[in-house]
Parts: C-alpha cells; sequence; structure tokens
C-alpha cells in the first residue's frame, strides 16, 4: 500500500515537474523546408496554411530522395516553364512530382507484367 501510494505521489510530482507539452497543431517547417518557399512563391500567411505546408513537405522529401532539393528545385522549375495565369508553382510542381512517382510505379508494375509474361511463354 505503502509503494502505491509512493508511486502516486512521484507521478504526481513528475506531472507537476514536468508538464506535459501540449502539441502545436501548425506545423512549423524546418529550416530547410523554408528555403524552398521562396522558390514556390509561397508567402507570408500562405506559410501557416497546413495544406501547402503537406504540399512542400512532400516537395521537399521528394527531391530530397535524389539530392540537394534547392538545386534540383531550380531545375524543374526552369523544366516546367512558366506558370500559367491561375495556377501557382506549388501546384505545379506538386502535381508534377506526384504524377511522377505515379508513374514510376505503373513502369515497375508493367516491368513486372511483362516478366511474368515472358516466363509464361518460356514454360511452353
Amino acid at each position: 500500500m505503502a509503494e502505491g501510494m509512493a508511486r502516486i505521489a512521484i507521478e504526481t510530482l513528475k506531472a507537476k515537474l514536468y508538464p506535459p507539452i501540449p502539441k502545436n497543431s501548425v506545423f512549423v517547417p524546418e529550416e530547410e523546408y523554408r528555403n524552398i518557399f521562396d522558390a514556390l512563391e509561397v508567402w507570408d500567411k500562405e506559410t501557416s496554411d497546413p495544406d501547402i505546408q503537406d504540399k512542400t513537405k512532400f516537395i521537399y522529401n521528394t527531391l530530397k530522395e535524389t539530392g540537394n532539393p534547392r538545386e534540383q528545385m531550380i531545375s524543374l522549375l526552369s523544366t516546367l516553364g512558366i506558370t500559367p495565369q491561375g495556377d501557382t508553382k506549388l501546384n505545379r510542381v506538386y502535381r508534377y512530382l506526384k504524377l511522377q512517382k505515379e508513374a514510376i510505379k505503373v513502369n515497375k508494375y508493367h516491368e513486372t507484367l511483362t516478366d511474368e509474361m515472358k516466363a509464361i511463354q518460356g514454360g511452353k
């Protein structure tokens, strides 16, 4: 009984001395993410929009897989060219990278099916 009371006292003291830190619902991007905000033309209040933050994080992580995201961003933007009126650089880059990832998946699936077909043909 004394042991249980001591444990409760310790937990109470821990809770008072080390209160749980509430998690902030707003994603604060690391310095790395901020570096591509300007290239994507994301400014001021837009940087705190969760949808924009998710897209930026996806773009950054995708570009980071193959090298320096900042350098790749510049190359990608020059490849995509001028952003049409009514669209944003963020949305264009996001859609392009999403499609690129999807194309890689589809190509891998195609290769798998082709290999299976060859295996079946060779088994005749």
